[in-house]
């Protein structure tokens, strides 16, 4: 499902971010990414969802050369992914459905396609009461619920997290990895971004460790 070839990143004059990353992904996986701050997780995620281009090698997704992308192709490419922030990233001066809904406004749905979709995705994270509220006055852990169900309304095939339960205690950490993982065992391969290890363990999912440039 997602599968990266002797990927190679830099900026500008500074040195390699990535260096030689090969690895695969199967459908419906759920994987760890961690290392060091540095370390290049963030650019790696990037470069999946197609906000980044490698300097060399390929980043393929659901059999789709990404890094081989002309620049009109990219903005379909990414309604394939989903991607949840560490802060969420809401917008205080809409109400959660509204939240939820906006990159579906922005890619042209209909009216009743966003609502179904909105409040199918509202209900998968157990906040389908919650559609006319605004994010102030959501708990920390019920904001982030919402960034995954805006993540996730598109139904996309790849759902990426970026530190998403850095910002959260570990009860609330645990509960927004368990909503991950309910996402892959539908198909949805889920990759995660994430610096805590003792969490990680715990769930005993596959782990991808960035050092150096490398994946060890």
């Amino acid at each position: 499902m997602i599968e990266l070839r002797h990927v190679h990143k830099r900026y500008s004059q500074q040195k390699d971010v990535l260096k030689n990353v090969s690895f695969s992904l199967e459908k419906g996986s759920m994987t760890f990414l961690t290392g060091q701050s540095g370390a290049g997780k963030s650019t790696l995620l990037k470069l999946i969802a197609g906000l980044e281009r490698p300097n060399k090698g390929d980043v393929v997704v659901g059999g789709e050369p990404v890094s081989s992308l002309k620049n009109w192709e990219l903005p379909y490419y990414r309604r394939q992914i989903g991607v949840v922030f560490q802060d969420h990233q809401l917008i205080e001066e809409l109400s959660i459905f509204d939240n939820v809904a906006l990159p579906l406004r922005v890619s042209g749905y209909s009216d009743l396609d966003i609502q179904r979709r909105v409040i199918s995705a509202l209900a998968s994270v157990g906040l389908a009461d919650s559609a006319v509220n605004f994010p102030s006055q959501l708990s920390g852990g019920e904001q982030q619920r919402v960034g995954i169900a805006r993540a996730v309304v598109a139904k996309p095939s790849v759902l990426i997290a970026d530190e998403p339960t850095g910002n959260l205690d570990p009860e609330l950490s645990t509960d927004i990895m368990g909503l991950l993982h309910r996402f892959s065992q539908v198909g949805v391969t889920v990759l995660i971004a994430s610096h805590d290890i003792a969490l990680i363990e715990q769930l005993g999912h596959p782990i991808l460790h960035l050092q150096g440039g490398n994946i060890r």
